[in-house]
């Protein structure tokens, strides 16, 4: 125990301030003799200087509630203004958010890694964010998408990549609003690394057609409650994001010692848009699209031998 004060009781019927200024769990007093009488003692929480930081954090919480509140007015003002676009297989959908990856992203956390992984090009008529290619580095550029956008834990929504298709390139794409991580190849690429880590490749060089214009890639996502702040996350680790937070959608590549074939990997829009019902999602048949799956059975490969 440490003595911080003695006081000689000399007062009477009246409350007398004892400064301490310690922080402390437990508090003892000792009566020294017979004549240290007291009726009540009264015992503030905080110092002067602690207990002025406690009321700047309240007023900071109160701060931050009326933001939200704010925030969450002007959201449900712009969710009803959110234009209509169709989209194949999906049917028409709203447009919740819109990233132009070719502008300084700002607005949307842009990320890169490392510093300097991008740069920006026009190709086929429009401006693209290019990733560089790099021998012992996975380059990486990163949106936050949603945020303060009302977005629901559970709902299904549709993350849509808009790319050129001028070249032979490979990417991977990482979502953690459900944490999945795709990629895609177009041209000649190889469609895997060649050396991955952890997993056996998959690799096959095939010629497939460029249609020279833009394209897009999208995929369908059940939204969760809580997100990682990058892709990729394992095991039972803090998810501290919200669906108020919003989520991360990057675009990476693999070192060009993995990805020979590659000519480079562009964006230029990443869109989010909800799905009404997944249930029901339509799919695509050479007929248009209906809600059946195929009637014919699968036909099974030829054995060696068989013409």
């Amino acid at each position: 125990w440490e003595t911080v004060t003695v006081y000689g009781c000399d007062t009477y019927n009246q409350w007398v301030r004892i400064d301490l200024n310690v922080k402390t769990r437990y508090l003892r007093l000792e009566v020294a003799d017979q004549g240290a009488n007291f009726s009540q003692i009264a015992i503030d929480a905080y110092s002067p200087r602690g207990f002025a930081a406690y009321g700047e954090a309240i007023r900071a919480a109160e701060r931050k509630t009326a933001e939200q509140k704010e925030r969450l007015r002007l959201a449900r003002e712009e969710a009803l203004q959110r234009p209509l676009i169709e989209m194949e297989p999906y049917g028409t959908l709203s447009l919740v958010d819109e990233v132009d990856v070719a502008g300084d992203g700002s607005a949307h956390l842009f990320a890169e890694n490392p510093a300097g992984a991008s740069r920006v090009e026009t190709i086929l008529g429009r401006p693209a964010r290019v990733l560089n290619k790099l021998e012992n580095e996975v380059p990486v550029i990163s949106y936050r998408l949603g945020q303060h956008k009302l977005l629901r834990p559970g709902a299904a929504y549709v993350v849509v990549v808009d790319y050129p298709e001028d070249k032979p390139r490979s990417m991977i794409i990482a979502n953690t609003g459900n944490e999945t991580i795709r990629g895609f190849h177009t041209g000649n690429t190889l469609g895997d690394a060649m050396h991955p880590k952890y997993v056996d490749n998959l690799n096959e060089s095939v010629t497939l057609p460029l249609s020279g214009q833009w394209e897009s890639w999208s995929l369908l996502t059940q939204l969760h409650d809580r997100f990682p702040e990058i892709g990729g996350l394992r095991g039972p680790k803090p998810r501290p994001l919200t669906p108020e937070d919003g989520f991360t959608v990057s675009i990476r590549s693999s070192p060009t010692t993995n990805t020979r074939a590659a000519k480079d990997r562009r964006g230029s829009g990443i869109k989010r848009v909800p799905n009404p019902s997944p249930a029901t999602m339509p799919i695509p048949t050479q007929n248009g699209l209906k809600p059946a799956m195929p009637t014919s059975p699968i036909p099974t490969p030829p054995r060696r031998g068989d013409r």
